[in-house]
């Protein structure tokens, strides 16, 4: 298969779905093989549309639905207590945001977190029945993360949702130095400043 070089391009007309809803716009498209390239213009005019969509009446559609296993519950509990007036909402939303902007981009530490999955903590967490229920609602510009980063995994947006926080989750209660270093001075910093900011 062939990758065009978008040599020629013209102003059209461009959409993009999302949740629903299809955000209509102007930008460059190759002239030759149809894809729209988003530029900096189209990119803003997008997140700006995407920006007016978070209405409380419809705060279900930026929610994701996943399931923990009774283990994964328990060790999300003692972080909970670690954090005075947080709730488990909280701390799922923000370690899922910790892991989409401080994990996933960066090979060096998504690579700490990848090779967990190997580790008999985490699939002792893994282990057992999902049968508790977590909603947690997103912003849009969030959750458009979420989903660019699933659909490269090749997950739904809640499974991959599951999987970091189980991934997170597993990188707490490890007793590796490493592992407990990387907690500390990363993700721990992080929920630390995201938690005081809500």
């Amino acid at each position: 298969m062939e990758t065009c070089e978008h040599s020629k391009t013209s102003k059209k007309a461009i959409s993009r779905e999302f949740f629903g809803k299809t955000f209509k716009g102007r930008g460059e498209v190759c002239s030759e093989c149809g894809a729209i390239l988003w530029d900096k213009n189209s990119q803003n005019a997008f997140y700006d549309w995407v920006s007016k969509l978070d209405d409380p009446k419809a705060r279900d559609k930026f929610t994701v639905q996943f399931f923990l296993t009774n283990k994964a519950t328990l060790c999300l509990d003692k972080i909970v207590k670690q954090f005075p007036g947080s709730d488990k909402t909280m701390i799922l939303r923000a370690l899922t945001v910790i892991y989409l902007t401080a994990v996933a981009p960066f090979p060096e530490f998504a690579a700490h977190v990848e090779n967990i999955m190997d580790s008999e903590v985490f699939k002792d967490l893994s282990r057992g029945a999902r049968e508790q229920r977590y909603k947690v609602h997103f912003k849009p510009l969030v959750l458009i993360d979420l989903q660019s980063w699933a659909k490269i995994a090749g997950l739904p947006p809640s499974k991959f949702m599951e999987e970091a926080i189980l991934r997170l989750l597993s990188v707490y209660i490890e007793n590796n130095p490493i592992l407990k270093e990387f907690w500390k001075s990363t993700i721990l910093l992080r929920l630390e400043l995201i938690l005081k900011a809500a």
